[in-house]
């Protein structure tokens, strides 16, 4: 199964080609765990599972993210990833998370019905998750407006 995956095969796939274990896993037909075993019996050091994103480092964060109060999602797009990696960085670099405003059901028919706001820009007025007001709405039975248009606010705006 593994024929032709000798030490420097995996070296050079791994550390020089930069490959996955998992891609290396799938080209010789096993689990990446069995990649990981060859990578320790054969020596080569294995790399840290998080991911570096240049520029990405504490200071950085704590002005993006204390001093900016950009949310976890906006840092999440200038790095180009996840906002759970953001979240993720923030507890690695002791940067307390902040809570977001309270939710109830007033401010979210005035925002969403009578203001017709976007659930994303509720969120970032809010410093929420976008899924967070999604919940909130359905849990105070506020029905959710079809995606992708202006339609549905024009159309209940003349009633």
């Amino acid at each position: 199964m593994l024929e032709g995956l000798d030490r420097e095969t995996l070296k050079r796939l791994y550390i020089t080609e930069q490959k996955s274990l998992h891609k290396i896993a799938r080209m010789f037909g096993c689990s990446h765990s069995a990649i990981q075993y060859r990578c320790k019996k054969y020596g080569i050091p294995l790399r840290p599972r998080t991911k570096k994103i240049k520029g990405l480092n504490g200071s950085t964060l704590k002005r993006l993210y204390v001093k900016e109060h950009k949310s976890l999602s906006k840092i999440a797009k200038m790095f180009l990833c996840s906002p759970i990696t953001i979240q993720n960085r923030c507890k690695k670099y002791g940067i307390e998370l902040r809570k977001p405003k309270e939710l109830n059901k007033a401010m979210l028919q005035k925002l969403y019905i009578k203001e017709g706001k976007t659930i994303r820009d509720i969120a970032e007025i809010l410093g929420c998750s976008r899924e967070l007001v999604r919940i909130r709405c359905k849990q105070f039975g506020i029905e959710l407006r079809p995606r992708g248009g202006n339609k549905w606010r024009y159309a209940n705006a003349r009633r």
